[in-house]
């Protein structure tokens, strides 16, 4: 049995630890910075009360009743701090996920520089890089030098021994070496091996080549073997020279993001399982953001759509093909497109918005018609509201042949979902505050950013401070299918969608009209 005078000091040091312990969870929630004063003192008194519970019941187990009664008291006091020590420590691990998985959501040189693939024959009998050892590869020369290197050092480093190799001059003489059996592998660029199977001459390329290895090069290494071995540029006649056109050239933060209207441009493919800095964009949706008028507008763009490529001196290209020379060449084309001023990017992938529904506890989405997906085996969609959890939605997203309208459908039913997961976080604080962090930890697989961790934290903070109702519009230009050479592949023909400039002009005003305050109707966006 301990003394008053013994058990005193394990007092003070448990009264120490949960101390510290409750410490960590302020000093966590004030780092993250999206709760609004009045959940900041709700969040502090209750640490207080907590302290002051353990306080009561383990001095009172010293100084106050019967002797039973005091072990009852320092038992319970004990047990009560060790269980508000071990949830603080959770909840300020939860804490510090969520501000890294922030820190890595807007580190916009995170994302991957390229990815390098390996293809062979679909009949081929290889199935892992191993049993390449003796494969010829054709490669390019003088094109893409830099990813090529990586990628050559790589593969020889997986193999054991320098590997042979035969040089061509553009990414379609590549492949025809791979038909022709000229060479058992080659090495593209997956971003550009995408290409092949927009053109005419190689419309079969995804049937007949197989993708056997993908060497992915981060931005450090890419910066790394460019400096040691130099080049970098594009040389493929296929494929010409770019002029380049920054990032924060075409994008102009606002001075208050809770205050002033402002422009999101969202690009990604909904095949790829990486974000890459450097790829073909399949998704192409401006987001226009008034926070004073509640009001959003998500306004998508065919990725087929033929508009003058800022990296080529204005030649036309296929809007998906600009993302190849990176984003920011997208947002310039965009904003030359509809006469605005773009904010911020983000680059996704739809693979990932799994995680993120998931997280969300799923959500209800609107479908227009009926269908059974054409990708997916065993999946049905009623007409009207459909709950769906992340797989679901995925497949909603992704689904393009159950339609006639193709990627246009296809496009509107990824803006579907965003508004769907955008009224979702906007409608259900709880949602927000109890799964804010694995909701920031599943984007940071699958988002990069050039919104400053503060304005995220603004937003939130806004958004969990007036639990506004948001009214969110649609809105998709379309136009007319035909054939025509473009800047990106300029000695074949693709497919490509002429521009509906009645719809251009229209989705130009409804930009403007979201910018000045006013609030979309189902009329305005038919």
């Amino acid at each position: 049995m301990l003394t008053k005078k013994q058990w005193l000091p394990l007092v003070i040091i448990v009264l120490i630890i949960q101390a510290a312990a409750e410490a960590m969870i302020v000093f966590n929630v004030m780092r993250l910075g999206v709760l609004p004063t009045q959940y900041l003192v709700i969040v502090f008194a209750a640490l207080l009360l907590l302290m002051i519970i353990t306080l009561l019941l383990l001095w009172l187990g010293i100084d106050k009743g019967p002797s039973k009664a005091k072990r009852i008291r320092r038992i319970f006091g004990i047990v009560f701090a060790v269980i508000v020590v071990v949830i603080s420590f959770f909840g300020a691990d939860a804490l510090y996920k969520a501000i890294n998985a922030i820190n890595k959501i807007t580190d916009d040189d995170s994302s991957l520089e390229a990815s390098v693939g390996i293809y062979v024959l679909k009949e081929d009998k290889a199935q892992t890089i191993a049993e390449l050892k003796g494969y010829q590869f054709g490669i390019m020369e003088g094109f893409d030098d830099v990813n090529t290197k990586v990628a050559t050092d790589e593969i020889e480093k997986e193999l054991g021994g320098p590997i042979e190799t035969s040089l061509y001059a553009s990414v379609t003489e590549v492949a025809q070496a791979l038909y022709d059996g000229v060479d058992g592998a080659v090495l593209i660029n997956v971003a550009y091996a995408d290409l092949l199977s927009e053109t005419e001459e190689f419309a079969d390329w995804e049937e007949k080549a197989r993708l056997l290895y993908e060497v992915e090069i981060s931005s450090d290494t890419y910066k790394q073997y460019q400096a040691q071995y130099g080049g970098g540029e594009d040389d493929d006649p296929d494929i010409p020279d770019q002029t380049t056109v920054s990032i924060k050239d075409q994008t102009k933060p606002v001075a208050s993001i809770s205050e002033e209207p402002f422009i999101v441009y969202v690009s990604g493919s909904d095949t790829r399982a990486k974000v890459l800095k450097k790829s073909r964009s399949d998704v192409n949706i401006l987001v226009v953001v008034n926070p004073k008028s509640k009001m959003i507008l998500l306004l998508n763009t065919p990725r087929d759509y033929y508009v003058p490529n800022p990296a080529g001196n204005g030649t036309m290209d296929k809007l998906t093909h600009l993302g190849l020379y990176g984003v920011n060449n997208s947002i310039k084309a965009l904003a030359d497109l509809y006469d605005c001023e773009v904010n911020y990017y983000g680059q996704i992938n739809f693979t990932g918005f799994e995680k993120l529904i998931n997280s969300l506890g799923g959500i209800d989405v609107y479908s227009p018609k009926s269908f059974n997906s054409g990708n997916v085996k065993g999946y049905h969609f009623e007409k009207g509201w459909n709950y769906m959890d992340g797989a679901k939605a995925l497949v909603f997203a992704r689904e393009r042949y159950a339609f006639g309208e193709g990627d246009n459908m296809r496009g509107k039913n990824q803006m579907r979902v965003i508004s769907a997961i955008i009224t979702k976080a906007t409608k259900s604080k709880s949602s927000v505050l109890l799964n804010y962090g694995s909701i920031m930890d599943s984007m940071s697989g699958m988002f990069v950013t050039n919104f400053e961790n503060s304005e995220i934290e603004e937003l939130v903070k806004m958004q969990l401070g007036d639990n506004a109702e948001w009214t969110i519009k649609s809105y998709a230009v379309s136009g007319t299918g035909t054939s025509a050479k473009t800047y990106s592949m300029p000695k074949m023909r693709c497919y490509v969608m002429k521009q509906n400039k009645k719809q251009v002009a229209k989705a130009t005003e409804l930009i403007d009209r979201v910018e000045r305050g006013d609030i979309l109707t189902d009329d305005d966006v038919k």
